[in-house]
């Protein structure tokens, strides 16, 4: 049986679920090549459509060529891919940056029809109730899509490089006198969690609450900005965090557009820094970080 992902209005193409997956995934992997996200792409486009591999998909995609009256949306394709992605390669371990890359593929997946909330407001979860329907369809899918499309051991191998290639830094805003939900200690309980997760906690590792800042993650192997330091506290006290904390993981920071990146230069400038460690700070820890 052929397995079709798409039929021309005049009946007469026919694009197999195989060939445009695989099309796609190579479509993915060269539009992503430059920011070396391409084995990651690659997966994603690969897995994007695996729940056409169904029979019920293959009757719905039938009766729409034929014209016959189909609710667009009715069989629902686009979760067996995240839903095989979070079965197989999530979980497997104590919480590791793995399982964050399985996340930030499961969600591109996920989501190439249109984008949805990972937590809504009530905190729940955005993944769940979209992976426990259409048991036997998933089922279906998965076996046809290993079978036709992709094997076990491909999967493997690109699910292990794409997490290689994801290893991306993320940035917390850090800081609030006003509440916790952005605190240092939070984010050093991340942190310490997932150590291989590269953290960039922003405003000095704290705005506006720089004592906890520098109690819980000054000095830790965490990266940070000056963004608003440089405007919230006094140049010693700036310049005493930044030693502490090492000039190979301090970058320079404006806030812009809150603050324009002229007065954060100037006042960076002023410190007691000489041109090798400035060069350090303006360039080269954020050079170091993404690669470039």
């Amino acid at each position: 049986m052929e397995y079709y992902a798409h039929i021309s209005d005049d009946g007469l193409r026919r694009q197999t679920v195989t060939e445009h997956c695989r099309a796609t995934a190579h479509y993915a992997a060269e539009c992503l090549s430059g920011m070396d996200l391409s084995k990651a792409a690659y997966l994603a486009g690969l897995l994007h459509d695996a729940g056409k591999f169904s029979s019920l998909f293959q009757a719905y995609l039938e009766s729409a060529a034929r014209e016959e009256p189909v609710r667009r949306g009715s069989v629902v394709h686009t979760f067996a891919g995240v839903r095989f992605l979070l079965e197989h390669y999530h979980g497997t371990a104590p919480l590791s940056f793995d399982d964050i890359a399985c996340e930030l593929l499961a969600f591109a997946v996920g989501a190439h029809h249109g984008l949805f909330d990972c937590v809504d407001e009530n905190h729940a979860s955005g993944f769940c109730h979209r992976l426990s329907t259409h048991d036997n369809e998933y089922r279906e899918s998965m076996e046809n899509f290993l079978a036709h499309c992709a094997g076990q051991a491909e999967l493997d191998g690109l699910v292990q490089e794409a997490c290689a290639e994801l290893g991306l830094p993320i940035l917390f805003h850090v800081g609030d006198r006003n509440s916790d939900a952005s605190s240092p200690a939070r984010v050093r309980h991340i942190a310490d969690r997932v150590p291989e997760l590269k953290v960039i906690a922003a405003h000095m590792c704290g705005y506006s609450v720089w004592d906890e800042a520098e109690r819980e993650l000054i000095g830790t192997p965490v990266y940070t900005d000056t963004s608003d330091a440089l405007i919230g506290l006094p140049p010693e006290r700036v310049y005493a965090l930044i030693e502490k904390h090492g000039l190979d993981r301090v970058m320079f920071g404006s806030d812009y557009p809150l603050r324009t990146t002229r007065s954060a230069y100037d006042a960076l400038m002023k410190l007691p820094f000489d041109e090798a460690e400035r060069e350090q700070i303006c360039r080269k820890t954020a050079s170091g970080l993404f690669g470039l």
